[in-house]
Parts: C-alpha cells; structure tokens; sequence
C-alpha cells in the first residue's frame, strides 16, 4: 500500500510538473506572437512616415488621417485577440485545474477506501 501510495504522490507530481510545462509553453508562445505583432507594427509605422516623407503637404493630410485610421483598427484588433486568447488559456488553465481536482479527490476517495478495507481487516485479525 505505501509503495502504491509513493507511485500515486510521483504521478500527481509528475501531472503537475507537465501541466505546469505546457503552460509555460503556451505562455512563452504568446508572448512571441505578441512581440512579432508589436514588430509588424512598429515596421508599419516606419513604412507609413516613409510614405508621408515622400507625399506632398495635401496627400500628408489625407494620408496622416488614413494611416491611423489604420493603426487605431489594427490595434484593437491585436488587442482583442490578446483578450480572447487569454480568456481561452484562463478557461484551459481553469478545466486543467478541475481535473486535477477530480483526480486529487478520486485518490483521496480511494486511500479512505483502502484504509477502512485495512483497518477493517485488522478488526477481523483481531
């Protein structure tokens, strides 16, 4: 019975520790999405000053307006997408941390089980 109990604290152990890894993982995905966007970005701004240089003082007005029209769109759409995928790695972290609840439990359930099988054995030896 100790030994199975070692073997079962080694899995929740190792659930754990691999849980934690992919969401280290996923996090660490993010972030260079975001950063990659926040390059693209930045290389859109640089693109579009470029442009206003070479326009003359009418275009520079038109263009100045269009252009963050444009940016104000792009980053409300960058910023909803970092708000729905953190919303779904909060979800995917909240139904994780229910199933290692249930199996937490199921484990608890079972040692109570084992040891009233035990001690009732041991009632009968006696």
């Amino acid at each position: 019975r100790r030994k199975r109990e070692q073997d079962e604290g080694a899995r929740c152990k190792r659930e754990q520790e691999e849980a934690a890894a992919r969401r280290q993982l996923e996090e660490k995905k993010l972030a260079a999405r975001r950063q990659r966007e926040q390059e693209e970005l930045e290389k859109r701004k640089r693109e579009q000053e470029l442009q206003l240089q070479q326009a003359s003082a009418a275009e520079q007005d038109s263009l100045r307006k269009q252009q963050a029209e444009e940016n104000a769109r792009l980053q409300r759409e960058q910023e909803q997408r970092s708000r729905d995928e953190e919303a779904a790695a909060q979800r995917k972290r909240d139904k994780e941390a229910a199933a290692q609840r249930k199996r937490d439990q199921e484990a608890a359930s079972r040692r109570k089980l084992e040891q009233e099988a035990q001690d009732q054995r041991e009632r009968e030896a006696e």
